[in-house]
């Protein structure tokens, strides 16, 4: 698949790490210099993604906005005015703008190798093609959204409280922009819509979703103070290594003075 743009999921509202960061926007937390909504978008732009649909809330639109002039990307900010209805109807309303067939998906939190969108763009061609892992290192399993696949690759289950499951949700996708019609459905009989739910909405319809095992290549996601200790713990050779595979694009980051830095 030829897939040249992406949707970030910025809109959330970071309730969890209230505590450490206060008021400021999580999506701006500085990791070794680097905000933490760089590092998705560095490793898609490694991978060919042109354009930028990124789904923000009224109290972080201005601060993202500034972080993605600064690296010069290519971008839409869509803004989300209930974010309260959760991650799902954010990915609804960035599906609505997209014109290409398939676009990929990304959580803003989600730090991921630059070589895992590949193995999604070599997948067969699906509705929704799920980033999967089936041996994470540095996630705490309690807290993902869990996966039961079968063994075609087909996704049977998805959630964080299903007892029967063999994967992890990574927090990268690609998505068929005909999906958004399903969407809609789920989206007009629910308010709270948590992305998982829209996916196991489009399951119990028919429609085509399936996984891609990643199968440990490194990636981590940041919700709680623990994650923030692996950080510095032992996702620090990862991080490390990460920057410098993708210093093209982060370099404005590491060359000017720290404003934060994770402790």
């Amino acid at each position: 698949m030829l897939v040249r743009t992406a949707i970030i999921l910025a809109a959330g509202l970071s309730t969890r790490l209230r505590p450490i960061i206060g008021n400021m926007p999580k999506q701006l937390l500085r990791i070794n210099n680097v905000p933490l909504i760089a590092f998705p978008i560095a490793s898609l732009l490694k991978n060919g993604i042109k354009h930028f649909y990124v789904v923000v809330n009224t109290m972080n639109k201005d601060y993202i906005s500034e972080i993605l002039e600064y690296m010069g990307v290519s971008y839409d900010l869509i803004l989300n005015k209930k974010p309260e209805r959760a991650n799902g109807y954010s990915a609804l309303l960035a599906l609505e703008r997209v014109d290409d067939e398939y676009v990929m998906l990304s959580m803003s939190d989600h730090i991921f190798s630059p070589n895992i969108p590949p193995k999604l763009l070599n997948a067969r061609e699906a509705d929704i093609i799920i980033g999967a892992d089936t041996k994470p290192a540095f996630i705490s399993v309690f807290e993902a959204t869990k996966l039961l696949v079968d063994e075609n690759n087909n996704v049977k289950d998805i959630g964080k409280n299903i007892a029967n499951y063999n994967c992890i949700d990574i927090g990268l996708f690609v998505m068929k922009r005909d999906i958004v019609k399903t969407y809609k459905e789920f989206c007009n009989r629910n308010f709270v819509v948590e992305l998982a739910s829209l996916i196991k909405h489009s399951i119990n319809v028919g429609r085509n979703v399936i996984a891609v095992d990643v199968q440990g290549l490194p990636w981590l996601d940041i919700d709680t103070e623990e994650d923030l200790h692996k950080v510095r713990g032992i996702a620090n050779n990862f991080i490390n290594q990460l920057i410098n595979d993708l210093l093209d694009y982060l370099r404005i980051f590491i060359e000017e003075e720290t404003t934060l830095q994770v402790e």
